[in-house]
């Protein structure tokens, strides 16, 4: 998560780095998602910000552009584009809406353009909005150093005047800032000095109710303490000592942040937070406080009052028993992603509420009549022992979704950076599956639960899982074995592979001994089996190493692998027998970088073979353009592979999972997404698409996706339901059972279809009579298209009549009467 805030009617807005946004009004029993079927295009959302009066008015700051909403967050408009670059803050003037200020970097990992230079930081909009300009760069003012390295990751306006403004620049999550500052502006941006002399700054803030009154805080990293200082006229830079670390016990490094307190009796009073990353590794400590002076008008170093808000304990539990969900202690007390001066948001309804962000949750902070705080986890219901379900606002990446093919309702799910996550209620609720990561031999405990990236159920027995995990990409991967849902697990052995190889495609060959189960994977490329139930493995197959997945045929017990380098079968899996169904050339291979990442991979991204019928499977090819698609191929004969497939969906970029409904062969998904590990959409990315007639035919069925980006797809075993995975979104599920027949397949269902019959999509009706105009010659609506409807469309013939206008073209013409005459005869919408 990077940011949340609120508005004045208290809907949230959270930012986040995979899934854009993510919406909450008083009404909504759940989160909803910000994306491109809102018109936003942005996966990475940085910051937000509402109109301080109009609840319908705010925007979004994100690596592709300023985006502005005029109907509370519902759709979205494109202000000012990204051109390379990327908006960290936007912030809109409280005592003048119309002034809005933003900052930019030329990209979201450096401060420098393409040439080297240093490039403006602020910009200015002096129109709500509407349009921005360039101000200046703090770094053309002659007090500050012209290789000044700048990143606005805060911009905090004055409440009463406009142009005096102050932008904290820290280091972000991809940009490391060597001198951390203040800067101020007096005259609305054009000119900048330094302030606060300390060298490394972590907030800012105007009182908001006395706002000549201003508090930052700080660090000093080479010894470990931090501190609070106030000015009563912050141009003339002179500050007071406030609080420092030595007053309370904040443990190691803390890193402080400002939230202001509205009381007009005592403007003093501030509240501060301690955020530090590595809060577990000293508990307990103190986490808030309040502090105010004792005369209420500081103008000197003493005299101030510190009181205990709470601590790590108090809100979240302990590193042993924690009561959050999804993450251990650690990952969920990490600061947000952004940067740690956007950790914390306001709440311009609320002043005594803000929302706070970390890396994988989103709590809200309540300041409560009787001095203490109360926290709430905005991101998940649950507990431990029933296990988790999400509120909405997930910003996952998911790689596999396998449900269980003995017990539909476990479903098991593989992850980057929250690991295994197991459901035994059909996706209702959550567990981890990875515990106690500090104690894995494989796993880093500072990743979060792990990456994992190959996954498979035993198909007879659905407590028993294997996976290969490992901390984080690139590090270490280990296989893994569960015989309790992933509660409990076993390493095995991989003799001769790198430490830090790529896994994927683990599958399970249901043919083997239940107890002694065939698997194979790939690793680094190559195809590797275990023939004693996942304990050792060794490689069977070189593939040149280019072969990422593997499936196997459930009535045959064929094996199939696939990558950047082919298509290949074996009847048994040995060395040297393995066969070539798809060339690299007939797929457009190629591997110049991270393997399924767009831009840097193409080949054969998933395997799925038809249950119903032995040998047919169908084959995912995933690449950037749209030359590839998804193949149809029955591997019957293994000395006559040259004819083996066919495309069956074409014309399809990022084509990433297939599946084969269990109970109809003629019904086929195939998922599509641009974004994989770390975000990023792109126009062409599809979705999900769904046929019913074998392939003939291909429709969208995006229906409820705010991003038309899916990974791994899933369908329960009596075809009730059809799972997905959308990276930055989650996972979803549809019911295709008791969908209303759509006949003409133009995606309107037959029971409100105007034509149900014939596709016409746009539903025109120019009579309103409820027949559509494609299907409806009726045109004296006596219920039936005879020789006096003939006559009165002689009549409107050549003419603009938009009733006798049945394709509407605009004319009336010979088009027109070729559908006239295929309706004649008939009574209206046949």
């Amino acid at each position: 998560m990077n940011y949340a805030t609120a508005g004045p009617t208290g809907t949230i807005i959270v930012t986040t780095d995979l899934g854009g946004a993510y919406i909450k009004r008083s009404s909504d029993q759940q989160w909803q998602i910000i994306g491109a079927a809102s018109g936003m295009y942005s996966t990475h959302v940085i910051s937000a910000a509402f109109h301080p009066d109009n609840p319908d008015i705010l925007f979004l700051a994100t690596d592709g552009g300023i985006y502005r909403s005029t109907d509370g967050g519902r759709h979205f408009s494109l202000i000012i584009g990204g051109d390379q670059r990327v908006f960290h803050y936007i912030a809109i003037s409280p005592s003048d809406p119309d002034i809005v200020y933003a900052s930019v970097t030329p990209a979201y990992d450096s401060v420098f353009d393409e040439n080297g230079s240093l490039v403006p930081v602020i910009m200015r909009s002096n129109d709500g909005g509407l349009t921005f300009n360039v101000v200046s760069r703090p770094q053309d003012s002659s007090n500050i150093p012209a290789n000044t390295e700048i990143v606005g990751t805060k911009i905090i306006i004055h409440p009463q005047n406009p142009d005096l403004v102050a932008v904290l620049s820290t280091s972000t999550r991809f940009i490391d800032i060597p001198q951390p500052a203040i800067y101020l502006t007096r005259d609305g941006g054009f000119s900048w000095q330094a302030i606060g002399n300390e060298s490394e700054p972590t907030d800012f803030v105007f009182h908001p109710v006395a706002p000549h009154y201003a508090f930052l805080a700080y660090k000093n990293s080479s010894f470990g303490t931090a501190g609070i200082k106030f000015s009563t006229n912050v141009v003339t830079n002179v500050w007071h000592e406030v609080f420092d670390s030595t007053m309370f016990p904040t443990g190691k490094n803390p890193h402080l942040l400002l939230w202001p307190q509205q009381d007009n009796a005592d403007p003093t009073q501030l509240r501060v937070f301690n955020i530090y990353t590595s809060w577990y590794h000293d508990l307990p400590r103190q986490a808030a406080w309040r502090i105010q002076h004792a005369s209420q008008t500081p103008d000197f170093d003493s005299g101030w009052l510190v009181e205990e808000l709470g601590n790590v304990e108090q809100w979240a539990g302990t590193a042993e028993n924690w009561q959050l969900g999804w993450s251990k202690i650690h990952s969920i007390l990490n600061p947000g992603s952004a940067s740690r001066a956007n950790t914390l948001g306001f709440n311009l309804s609320d002043s005594n509420e803000l929302y706070w962000v970390t890396n994988q949750f989103v709590f809200s902070v309540t300041d409560n009549a009787d001095n203490t705080l109360t926290v709430e986890n905005l991101t998940t219901h649950g507990n431990e022992q029933a296990g988790w379900q999400s509120t909405g606002i997930d910003n996952i990446t998911p790689f596999i979704l396998e449900i269980n093919k003995a017990d539909s309702q476990v479903i098991y799910a593989g992850m980057n950076d929250l690991g295994c996550l197991v459901s035994r209620d059909g996706g209702g609720h959550w567990k981890l599956c990875i515990h106690d990561t500090d104690k894995w031999p494989g796993i880093d405990g500072h990743s979060y639960g792990g990456v994992v990236t190959a996954l498979a159920s035993d198909p007879a027995h659905p407590e028993r899982v294997w996976m290969f995990a490992s901390g984080d990409q690139g590090e270490p991967v280990s296989p893994y074995y569960s015989t309790d849902y992933g509660q409990s697990w076993n390493q095995a052995a991989l003799s001769g592979i790198a430490p830090t190889a790529e896994v994927y495609g683990l599958s399970i060959d249901p043919t083997s001994p239940v107890n002694n189960r065939r698997l194979y994977v790939t690793i680094d490329g190559k195809v590797f089996r275990s023939i004693n139930h996942g304990n050792t493995w060794r490689m069977v197959f070189d593939c040149n190493s280019g072969c990422r997945t593997t499936a196997i045929d459930p009535q045959t017990g064929k094996i199939l692998a696939g990558g950047e380098n082919g298509l290949f079968v074996s009847n048994k899996g040995d060395i040297g027998t393995w066969q070539v169904v798809l060339t690299k050339g007939d797929i457009g291979g190629f591997n110049s970088g991270s393997v399924f990442e767009r831009g840097e991979w193409g080949g054969v991204s998933a395997i799925s073979f038809d249950a119903n019928h032995a040998n047919k499977v169908l084959v995912a090819v995933f690449q950037d353009d749209t030359s590839q698609g998804v193949y149809s191929c029955i591997i019957s004969d293994l000395n006559n592979l040259g004819q083996a497939c066919q495309m069956i969906l074409a014309n399809i970029a990022y084509v990433r999972d297939v599946a084969v409904d269990p109970q109809n062969s003629d019904i086929m998904y195939a998922s599509s997404s641009s974004a994989y590990t770390s975000g990023g959409f792109r126009q062409s990315s599809g979705g999900i698409l769904r046929t019913i007639d074998g392939g003939m035919s291909w429709h969208q069925v995006n229906q409820g996706l705010e991003w038309p980006m899916v990974i791994p797809i899933a369908i329960q075993p009596d075809s009730s339901k059809v799972l997905i995975g959308s990276p930055g979104g989650g996972f979803y599920w549809r019911d295709f059972t008791d969908a209303i027949a759509d006949t003409d397949r133009d995606g309107i269902p037959d029971a409100t279809d105007n034509c149900p019959l014939t596709s016409n999509p746009d539903q025109r009706d120019s009579n309103n009579d409820g027949y559509g105009n494609l299907c409806d010659a009726d045109l004296d609506n006596n219920g039936f298209v005879s020789f006096a409807d003939l006559a009165l469309f002689k009549s409107a013939f050549g003419s603009s009549n938009a009733d006798a206008d049945f394709d509407g073209s605009g004319f009336v013409s010979f088009d027109d009467l070729a559908i006239f005459k295929s309706l004649f005869g008939k009574v209206p919408g046949q």
